[in-house]
């Protein structure tokens, strides 16, 4: 006897889904069902209300328990306590029990990391400030002072001289002193116009600051602000030390203080 073919193709798939799908389809509906009886039935049976949970059992209770309250006006002495504190027996129930964290703990940790917003970091100020002051003099350069000339070579900046020799006048002995004395070279100082172009002086005061840049600080307070921020950028998130800030402030006693920024440029 041959046996029937099975295909797995889509036409046989559709094929047997129009013919038996109503079928699968009502049996899920009476497996539903089924389950849903016996679940009745089971709770019918070992959850409904027994003779002792009725109200008129509760209610007979509670009215013998009053009763046997008010027959006995005083307990016995045997119930009394002696000499115990309530403080200690109440102590106890204050303080809660906390148990330790245990020390393998996967399931009670977030899947993601939690980002806190960006906030501006505090700028720390220069600590251990220390100032000296004193009195110094400064060099004042003329205006229309003439820039110096450079050093001259005798062996190196020779003219030539002219080929022929000059006639030579004949004046009296007093006039060739007098010219060739034009041309000796008087030592340096020795110049009387040289004087004009001595180096001259003002008397200044001056204060020198000093103090130290909190670096560990600040790097500190930079990683606490942005370790668990979002959107890090290692440029912006670490303190940048190619700019300062001087302040000045001019208060008397009983006012508060007022800082204006400095101008490096100007005062230098």
């Amino acid at each position: 006897m041959k046996l029937p073919g099975i295909r797995f193709d889509k036409e046989a798939t559709v094929s047997f889904l129009i013919n038996h799908g109503e079928k699968i389809i009502g049996g899920i509906v009476g497996v539903l069902a089924l389950w849903l009886v016996y679940g009745g039935i089971d709770a019918i049976r070992s959850q409904s209300v027994v003779k002792e949970q009725q109200p008129a059992s509760i209610e007979s209770k509670s009215a013998s328990t009053a009763a046997h309250i008010e027959s006995v006006k005083k307990p016995p002495a045997n119930v009394l306590a002696k000499n115990v504190s309530l403080k200690k027996l109440i102590e106890p129930w204050r303080i809660p029990k906390i148990t330790a964290t245990p020390e393998v703990s996967l399931l009670d940790k977030p899947l993601f990391e939690e980002r806190s917003k960006r906030t501006q970091p505090a700028v720390l100020p220069i600590e251990q400030l220390r100032a000296v002051a004193g009195v110094v003099v400064l060099a004042v350069k003329a205006k229309d002072v003439a820039p110096p000339q450079p050093d001259r070579n005798a062996d190196r900046d020779v003219e030539p001289g002219p080929t022929r020799k000059p006639p030579r006048a004949r004046y009296g002995r007093g006039r060739a002193d007098a010219e060739g004395a034009q041309g000796v070279s008087l030592p340096p100082g020795g110049d009387p116009m040289g004087q004009n172009n001595a180096v001259r002086g003002r008397i200044a005061g001056y204060v020198i600051v000093t103090g130290l840049i909190p670096m560990a600080k600040q790097e500190g307070e930079y990683r606490q602000r942005f370790e668990s921020a979002g959107f890090r950028d290692p440029k912006r998130d670490s303190p940048l030390w190619s700019d300062y800030l001087v302040e000045r402030s001019e208060t008397a006693a009983g006012e508060p203080d007022a800082w204006n920024k400095m101008d490096l440029k100007q005062i230098a």
